[in-house]
């Protein structure tokens, strides 16, 4: 009975303890070449974790233009615990826009086509959807695709052995560290929540 006493209060004190602290860093193995970031927020009194993967970069499929940049997230409440999506986004800034005005982005994981194309009440239906942004600024351009998973999904492009992104008339591939990143969160999707 002491013990399950003892046990109640260590565990709330580690929660308080994680409501407040600062954003904690994975511990990074010698061979990946990646971060993600746990941090907690509290909105409208409710405290929400956000697991973030901090950008990375994508050669360019033409070599004379800058890398696209990479990011991933999820985000789950504390009481809930459920994650209702993930996001995979894409950011360029070049001297030219490359990324489509019509938010549309085809994943091929192994394979597999999964298309996801701009579709404001996916989400809310528990379906992937995309949003591409697109912003002149001097003589750069700058701009962004944003695509939100449900979490099946992101975890079965996440799994892939070979994962080819198309969107617009740009074509790449990810490397297996960007595959690694994937993989990562999706096992944090899916672990149980502290």
């Amino acid at each position: 009975m002491f013990l399950l006493f003892l046990v109640g209060i260590l565990g709330g004190g580690c929660r308080s303890f994680a409501q407040r602290s600062k954003p904690t860093l994975s511990p990074r193995s010698p061979q990946a070449d990646y971060k993600i970031v746990t941090k907690n927020e509290t909105r409208n009194g409710d405290v929400i974790t956000i697991v973030s993967l901090e950008r990375m970069s994508i050669a360019s499929p033409d070599a004379a233009d800058e890398p696209i940049g990479f990011s991933s997230m999820f985000v789950y409440d504390q009481k809930s615990q459920a994650v209702p999506a993930a996001y995979i986004s894409f950011y360029s800034l070049a001297l030219k826009c490359r990324f489509p005005h019509k938010a549309e982005v085809i994943f091929v994981a192994d394979g597999e086509n999964i298309r996801v194309g701009d579709d404001p009440g996916a989400a809310k239906r528990g379906e992937a959807t995309a949003i591409s942004l697109s912003e002149r600024g001097g003589d750069r351009c700058k701009e962004s695709l944003d695509v939100i998973l449900p979490q099946r999904v992101y975890v079965s492009i996440a799994k892939g052995q070979m994962v080819e992104v198309q969107f617009g008339e740009l074509r790449f591939r990810l490397n297996e560290n960007h595959l690694n990143a994937l993989r990562e969160l999706g096992r944090r999707m899916a672990a149980p929540k502290p």
